[in-house]
């Protein structure tokens, strides 16, 4: 895995170049809890605007877009009494802008646990291999649990 640091400001121009040629996914904010607190979801973006970096937690994790609740993993056609079996992998270009450190250590135990040398998931891999990932370094939150995990940066 690659890491570079770089400026946040710099960041706009990057998520804008990155838009032109990959599905972009980014925290957004799509409502606010009874408490007054902002509920965010990692969702498609089209733009820079759409991006909340200024968010403390999301409810749901970018690992769905790893290891999606469904999907079909081949399809079958019958013809004249035989058969044939498509599979189809992830192949397009995707970012994720703004994974906290904790989730990206996740993504790294995924990785360790579907891409071994035994019984890999091809289906994880390529949705890996063509995923760039762009973190976003922050303070642990107060009812996080990070810190204590040796989560809060990346190794």
């Amino acid at each position: 895995m690659l890491f570079k640091t770089m400026a946040k400001d710099q960041l706009r121009f990057l998520v804008d170049l990155i838009l032109e040629t990959h599905e972009v996914i980014g925290p957004k904010k799509v409502a606010v809890n009874p408490e007054g607190k902002d509920i965010h979801h990692y969702l498609p973006v089209k733009s820079w605007e759409e991006i909340d970096l200024e968010y403390e937690k999301t409810e749901y994790s970018a690992k769905t877009y790893f290891l999606p609740f469904n999907e079909n993993l081949s399809t079958f056609k019958f013809e004249e009494g035989d058969w044939a079996q498509q599979i189809e992998y992830f192949d397009r270009p995707r970012a994720i802008i703004g994974l906290r450190p904790c989730d990206i250590n996740a993504l790294n135990k995924l990785d360790k646990v579907f891409s071994r040398e035994f019984f890999p998931s091809p289906y994880y891999i390529s949705r890996r291999k063509n995923t760039l990932i762009i973190g976003l370094d922050h303070e642990p939150c107060d009812d996080g649990f990070c810190r204590s995990m040796g989560a809060d940066t990346v190794n």
